[in-house]
């Protein structure tokens, strides 16, 4: 009696780590196809926008981890909150970040690595083009 009821016991863990695999591997799958699909944005926007200065264009796992720590930061009420927004560029000597939203405006976020509360924060300046977020970047310089 103990034999058999090892044996559906082992045969039963055997059947979860089976499935168990089956999850991480339809999840890594998820994942690699979220992946390929923001790449494909991200070498757009490679192409057909000019980086000056310090600012470059993001890497897939960038604009991934980006788009992500914007969400977990904006507090309700915040400009952002509730609009989609691609990561289209990054300050290489600090944690800013531009953002194309879903009606082709930019808005130039600094990311604060922390959730706020504060509707005015993360600090955040929407252009209505490229071109006029790159002409106040001239200004500010």
């Amino acid at each position: 009696m103990f034999a058999r009821r090892r044996r559906k016991n082992a045969h039963t863990a055997q059947l979860f780590y089976v499935w168990a695999e089956l999850v991480w591997v339809a999840h890594s799958r998820e994942k690699a196809e979220i992946c390929r699909a923001v790449g494909g944005v991200v070498r757009r926007m490679r192409r057909k926008f000019d980086w000056d200065g310090d600012w470059a264009a993001v890497t897939a796992f960038e604009a991934i981890w980006a788009e992500e720590e914007l969400r977990r930061e904006l507090p309700a009420g915040h400009t952002l909150y509730h609009q989609m927004c691609t990561a289209a560029g990054r300050r290489q000597r600090s944690d800013d970040y531009l953002f194309r939203l879903i009606d082709g405006r930019f808005a130039q976020v600094r990311l604060a690595r922390k959730a706020e509360t504060d509707p005015h924060l993360p600090e955040t300046k929407i252009f209505p083009t490229f071109k006029g977020w790159k002409a106040n970047l001239a200004g500010d310089l």
